[in-house]
């Protein structure tokens, strides 16, 4: 009997290999699994496409994301026009307060990073599982199409990376090596020399001119989403 349950194990052996291998790939590839259970690619959309695949006529509505007491469009009809969408629904939440560590799926209040989040996931359905500004580099790094390191390269509706700050006068940052500083702001740029982000009350959600502040001193690289 204990030599039957024995040849009984063994058999099963393989399959539970396959399975971990399985597992170890995800892990080592990064894929991240949804809150339904299925794995979500980076730049895959909720029904299960991907952004590069959007054409004229491509619509889809968003499940739980609200804004102003209405359901918003997941992602744009145009594909050419996914700068000007992301925008467009950051700009719904301006004024809204400043909020460190604040709730990624809540839009009544944002830090930085879960601004960000929360306009890609709302204003074009992408759902890149980068809770903080330092895993939103990584993630624009590794899938995004352009990366710079020059603010004046910086096109409509992309990603812009900060270092630390230490006081609104730009002179502060003089004379810092940025290629020893941290991540540790970000926002969406908004074309024109602003910027779309949130900061610290009484503002919070906001446009403000990139050029002669601090965050024009504290600019370390930037690059697209998508």
């Amino acid at each position: 009997m204990r030599t039957l349950l024995s040849i009984n194990r063994m058999r099963k052996l393989p399959g539970m290999i396959l399975v971990l291998c399985i597992l170890t790939a995800c892990q080592q590839n990064g894929t991240a699994p949804s809150s339904d259970g299925r794995t979500t690619q980076p730049g895959m959309l909720p029904d299960g496409s991907n952004i590069e695949d959007l054409e004229l006529g491509d619509v889809g509505i968003s499940s739980g994301i609200r804004a102003h007491g209405a359901n918003t469009k997941a992602y744009p009809t145009v594909k050419n026009n996914l700068p000007d969408k992301l925008i467009a629904f950051g700009k719904l939440f301006m004024g809204a307060p400043y909020v460190y560590g604040s709730e990624r799926y809540e839009p009544s209040t944002f830090d930085c990073s879960d601004f960000v989040h929360y306009a890609l996931l709302g204003g074009l359905g992408m759902e890149i599982h980068a809770w903080d500004s330092r895993s939103q580099w990584e993630y624009v790094k590794r899938y995004g199409s352009r990366k710079f390191y020059k603010l004046e390269q910086a096109r409509k509706g992309d990603l812009l990376f900060f270092m630390n700050y230490t006081g609104p006068e730009p002179g502060r940052y003089e004379g810092i090596d940025k290629s020893k500083q941290i991540v540790t702001h970000c926002g969406i740029y908004a074309g024109n020399g602003y910027i779309l982000h949130t900061g610290s009350a009484p503002i919070g959600v906001r446009l403000q001119k990139i050029a002669g502040t601090h965050l024009e001193a504290r600019f370390l690289q930037g690059g697209s989403a998508w």
